[in-house]
């Protein structure tokens, strides 16, 4: 009869791992867990009675983040002129206007002079006289300065500039009037001043002898016109809506102060087409 074969070290080892655990073992181990467990909850108490410290160390919320990158922006764009707004970086030109709008309705004065130098700036004036540019000046005077200014070569053409840092003025240019125009539609757009004064200067600028003013103050009036087409196609809307609740309360049969309320809702969005269409018709015809 043949022998049994030898066990093999590999088995021997196998067997010892598959022995039950000895009470000793069992004992270390519940010991060591219990540390483990005593050493978790002593972090925790620290965490608890420090709540300063762990506030600190806690990553900020992306809306906290945001909150601080709009803040950032905002604070650049207050230290900027409006020209080096149009040049530089255009995501600026939001918050910028925004500044803006709220120092016209402040003090609408210095705010239009402020406004005003920044278009003869991007038509590539360099010289100008801002004294009278507000008061009732003859705009046609304040051209003719601009015009010889031109003459002697006192003009830049940022449009049509190779230069890398104008690469987005044309753009930019469009969306400052855009922004303003929309941020305006609730007070100063309708005033009859701000855009008024404006177009006077940006038709006069289209007909002068200097190309580069002809381009830039062309862009302008375009640009404008296409932000008065949006809003007074909103406010259409507007009306109409306006028009139809007028409509169902009127089949109501009674009188109130919900019918005066529409009433003076609908006279008051019809009156502002009315103007926004004059205002496109004045730039068309000049």
């Amino acid at each position: 009869m043949e022998d049994p074969a030898p066990t093999s070290e590999a088995s021997i080892r196998r067997s010892k791992r598959n022995r039950a655990p000895t009470r000793k073992q069992v004992a270390r181990e519940a010991e060591a867990e219990n540390r483990e467990k005593a050493g978790e909850a002593s972090d925790h108490a620290e965490r608890e009675s420090s709540p300063d410290e762990f506030d600190e160390a806690r990553p900020k919320s992306k809306r906290a983040r945001a909150s601080e990158g709009t803040s950032s922006v905002a604070h650049k764009a207050a230290d900027l002129r409006l020209i080096e707004v149009v040049k530089g970086n255009g995501k600026l030109i939001p918050h910028a206007v925004k500044l803006w709008v709220e120092r016209y309705e402040k003090d609408s004065k210095p705010a239009m002079v402020e406004l005003l130098t920044m278009l003869f700036e991007a038509c590539g004036a360099k010289y100008y006289d801002k004294g009278d540019l507000v008061d009732e000046t003859d705009v046609d005077d304040v051209v003719v300065a601009l015009v010889s200014c031109a003459k002697k070569g006192e003009a830049e053409d940022y449009q049509n500039s190779k230069k890398r840092e104008f690469k987005n003025f044309k753009g930019n240019l469009e969306s400052f009037w855009e922004n303003l125009v929309r941020d305006c539609q609730h007070g100063p757009l309708f005033d009859k001043v701000l855009f008024d004064k404006c177009m006077d200067y940006i038709i006069a600028l289209s007909c002068t002898p200097p190309r580069v003013y002809r381009q830039v103050a062309s862009l302008m009036g375009l640009r404008l016109v296409t932000s008065y087409i949006s809003i007074a196609n909103m406010l259409r809307s507007q009306r109409e809506t306006t028009r139809r609740q007028l409509d169902a309360e009127k089949k109501k049969k009674t009188e109130g102060p919900r019918v005066e309320s529409l009433n003076n809702r609908f006279s008051d969005t019809h009156e502002k087409i009315t103007l926004l269409e004059e205002m496109m018709r004045k730039i068309f015809t000049g």
